[in-house]
């Protein structure tokens, strides 16, 4: 059977997500290379200084940074939304499940022993 995101389970999300910031962080990675050489250019025919380009161009890779970052936060949070939308747990929720079974466990260890005891 081929496993498709009904049928695969949860496992098909991160991959997606991986998938999905690799290639903006190469769109986003193309279009810093492209300033660089855009400003590297002008540099050289001497069109403008050296410095006047990092001062001018500062800002620019400025905000691409920022938007790895803000992309990086958005498909992290279309995930969990993703996840709720299929009625899958995220990994928080599924975490917080495991501490509480292991309280829970521990409670009826608690309990049995003290059964054990009395008997």
């Amino acid at each position: 059977m081929t496993k498709t995101p009904e049928t695969a389970g949860p496992e098909w999300a991160p991959k997606l997500v991986q998938e999905l910031r690799a290639e903006a962080q190469r769109a986003i990675g193309g279009a810093e290379k492209q300033i660089q050489d855009f400003v590297a250019q002008l540099v050289a025919k001497g069109h403008v200084t050296q410095e006047d380009a990092a001062r001018a161009f500062g800002d620019t890779f400025k905000r691409l940074r920022k938007n790895r970052e803000e992309m990086a936060r958005f498909l992290e949070g279309g995930v969990e939304a993703m996840c709720r939308f299929l009625h899958v747990p995220t990994q928080a929720e599924v975490e917080k499940l495991q501490r509480r079974v292991a309280a829970i466990r521990a409670r009826l260890e608690a309990l049995a022993a003290a059964i054990d005891d009395k008997q």
